[in-house]
């Protein structure tokens, strides 16, 4: 009885000994898939005629696209410019919080910030509701895209003279220790390919991915 008694213990400790080894292997393995959760410029935007933009990657497997429309519209001190026009602040309605803009009864711009500010602070993150320029920019950023565009978030960040439209959960991704996958990358800029698996490399804050179709390379911004 006490022998097998001791094997048991043997047993148990082994075991726990191999489990522990497994565990080891499995952290060391996860360990070498990066995290590439963040903001990245990418050189090349595909169809998209914009300033810039790139990708944004959330740690739960999503992205975004993020595309700089600064050249479109922003504020400036006078009023909205749009093109190089400057619709003047007495066509603009805004607390803080609900922006809107409204010439001859009729709907240019309606968003509301995410987070509360001042009246006379225009910087910040906004959700595009609705209006013409809204309808413009949902019809031309994601023209590509066969999703329902009610079901598409946009929003837009005002910082200065510059002005940024985001693509809210576009796409998702997952990546491992040699290839990412990108769902929903080729339809967002406007390709036919159906490979959307990458091989890809990391060094420093330049991500370079490939596949037989074309590289891109992503430069970390934030």
């Amino acid at each position: 009885m006490k022998k097998l008694t001791s094997i048991l213990m043997v047993c148990t400790i082994a075991v726990g000994a191999f489990a522990s080894c497994g565990d080891n292997d499995s952290k060391e393995k996860k360990s070498k898939v990066p995290d590439i959760s963040g903001k990245w410029e990418m050189d090349d935007m595909g169809s998209y005629d914009v300033d810039g933009g790139g990708l944004i990657f959330t740690e739960d497997g999503k992205g975004s696209m993020y595309v700089d429309v600064s050249s479109l519209l922003y504020m400036e001190e006078d009023g909205l410019n749009i093109g190089g026009m400057v619709l003047e602040k007495e066509y603009i309605t805004y607390d803080g919080l609900n922006f809107s803009v409204n010439m001859n009864d009729m709907d240019m711009l309606t968003m509301k910030k995410t987070e509360q500010t001042d009246a006379d602070v225009y910087d910040g993150q906004y959700d595009l509701v609705s209006g013409l320029l809204t309808d413009s920019l949902m019809e031309s950023l994601t023209e590509n895209l066969s999703k329902d565009k009610a079901d598409i978030d946009l929003d837009l960040i005002l910082e200065g003279q510059t002005s940024t439209v985001i693509l809210n959960n576009v796409l998702t991704y997952t990546i491992d220790s040699k290839n990412i996958t990108l769902d929903g990358y080729a339809e967002l800029v406007g390709e036919e390919s159906t490979d959307n698996s990458f091989e890809y490399t990391l060094d420093g804050d330049t991500l370079t991915i490939k596949n037989d179709d074309e590289t891109l390379e992503l430069h970390k911004a934030e």
